[in-house]
């Protein structure tokens, strides 16, 4: 690769010129990738195509750069390098974050683009599955990038070569934790403001776009694709089979074989002028299936406060041997710690007295069991739920429990500055829901101090709201508290000592 220094920075590019008269492609790679994600494809395009590769900001040859990968700061760097290199008209192909860069430039420079080539594209960036996704995404590259390098290729590819993981994973090594995670939560962030939808800017577009993707994408289905790809005026989507969304990878030759066609005029669809009607049609379908229902779902729930312990998949229960081997303890423990932790911190929380090297075995043979609640099961998306390294677990999974839930209630309302009366009604709520069964079954030392230290937040609950109720002069509001009392009382004769304060104030 060659170079160019610009005023805010460096680009590492390489530029093959085209026959006269054919196509500039320009390649954009997405985050935590470099040029070579494109070379098995480039290989199989037209021979008389030019192509342009270079490495975004903090990737590939310039892995320590300092400013932030916003966007603008993107889009001026692929126009600082396209008037380096004399070119007035491209044909851009972007992937994933790079196919975002792809869209942008070409609304903020319609004149130098006459095609964009979309793979993978993210078409509801502000959706919450998505956000929980890269907030996951984020909590594993904290603990572990291990982890996070196994996610992205489980997720990534749906056949895995080692060609193909070798790729990946040298670019990504290149690759900082915060090049990977600010620019999709700046965009996150922008997409929860009104005005900024996707769809808006698809609308927008004034080049033919050539939408490919993967047939097994986990995080944009093709289901998602099809209803919004019809957005951009001039558009056809093509799905990509045998493919996740690295599919310039997995599908070189058909990648390349559609691109080929799309810039030779033969996929190049007649432009779509979207009468009213249809427009208000398919807007009506996208508020009916709800767009984070339309996202391929991987959420894993346990259930902790019902009669029976359960563990389900998208709503599906999944049997198992979920009480055996502190399974619920560690899938609780994963869940109440944003799905990513180090075994240190699970030998530390389960095994506190415990040899380093028995506790170590004994871990070893509870997250056996536990994988194995998973890989045994029919359906294959369950079979890499669980991610394990030698020195981190991780879920790669949206893991919520009921129990989790609770607890962080809890939490809420002992902060909560709500009218008096509206925190004891929440309280009343919780404690007629509390049942200290939910823990029965559990051995760990972690799972034994969880069981008291909610009936201890619960006893301080109650007593703050107590002593709020008698300071504000409210009696009946310390009767109704005290018919309770007794299920979470921190000491014996706490209820009768309020009772007698209450009968105090009446006085």
């Amino acid at each position: 690769m060659t170079y160019i220094r610009t005023d805010s920075m460096t680009i590492h590019y390489t530029y093959l010129q085209g026959l006269p008269g054919h196509p500039t492609l320009v390649c954009l790679h997405g985050l935590g990738q470099d040029h070579t994600v494109w070379r098995k494809m480039l290989s199989r395009l037209d021979p008389a195509f030019g192509w342009l590769v270079y490495d975004l900001p903090g990737h590939g040859l310039h892995p320590n750069a300092s400013d932030p990968l916003a966007v603008s700061a993107c889009v001026r760097q692929l126009k600082d390098l396209i008037d380096y290199l004399h070119l007035e008209k491209i044909d851009l192909v972007g992937h994933r974050f790079g196919s975002y860069l792809a869209m942008q430039f070409a609304l903020s420079y319609p004149a130098a683009v006459q095609s964009l080539t979309l793979i993978a594209f993210p078409f509801s960036i502000g959706n919450s599955d998505y956000a929980r996704d890269i907030a996951s995404s984020a909590q594993l590259l904290a603990v572990d990038r291990e982890l996070y390098e196994k996610k992205l290729l489980i997720d990534g590819l749906h056949s895995l070569t080692l060609s193909n993981a070798r790729t990946l994973l040298q670019a990504l090594r290149h690759v900082n934790n915060r090049a990977l995670t600010e620019p999709l939560l700046d965009l996150i962030a922008r997409y929860h403001t009104p005005g900024e939808a996707i769809v808006q800017l698809l609308q927008s577009l004034q080049q033919p776009v050539l939408f490919l993707q993967g047939e097994y994408d986990p995080t944009f289905p093709t289901t998602l694709a099809m209803l919004l790809s019809h957005y951009a005026p001039i558009s056809q989507l093509m799905v990509i089979p045998d493919s996740s969304y690295f599919v310039q990878l997995e599908r070189p030759n058909r990648v390349a074989q559609r691109i080929n066609q799309f810039l030779g005029g033969n996929l190049f669809p007649a432009a779509l002028t979207m009468r009213s009607e249809t427009s208000a049609f398919l807007r009506a379908i996208m508020n009916k299936v709800s767009l984070p229902r339309a996202i391929r779902s991987r959420k894993l729930s346990l259930s902790l406060m019902q009669e029976k312990s359960a563990v389900s998949w998208n709503g599906l229960e999944v049997d198992g041997k979920w009480t055996q081997r502190c399974a619920r303890e560690i899938l609780l423990y994963l869940i109440m710690n944003d799905g990513a932790v180090k075994r240190d911190s699970l030998i530390d929380a389960f095994y506190p007295e415990a040899d380093l090297e028995q506790a170590r075995n004994q871990l070893r043979v509870q997250l056996s069991h536990l994988n194995q609640q998973f890989s045994t099961q029919d359906a294959p998306e369950l079979k890499d739920v669980l991610l394990i390294t030698r020195d981190s677990i991780g879920l790669n999974a949206d893991g919520r429990c009921d129990l989790a839930d609770y607890l962080d209630a809890i939490d809420q309302l002992l902060w909560s500055s709500a009218p008096l009366p509206e925190r004891c009604d929440l309280f009343l709520d919780f404690l007629a829901d509390y049942q200290p069964n939910w823990f029965s079954g559990f051995r760990s030392a972690w799972g034994l101090e969880l069981a008291q230290n909610l009936r201890s937040k619960l006893a301080q609950l109650l007593a703050s709201l107590l002593a709020a109720a008698k300071e504000a002069g409210e009696p009946e509001l310390m009767r109704r508290l005290l018919t309770v009392a007794k299920k979470v009382e921190p000491y014996r004769g706490f209820a009768k000592e309020w009772a007698r304060a209450a009968h105090s104030i009446e006085k």
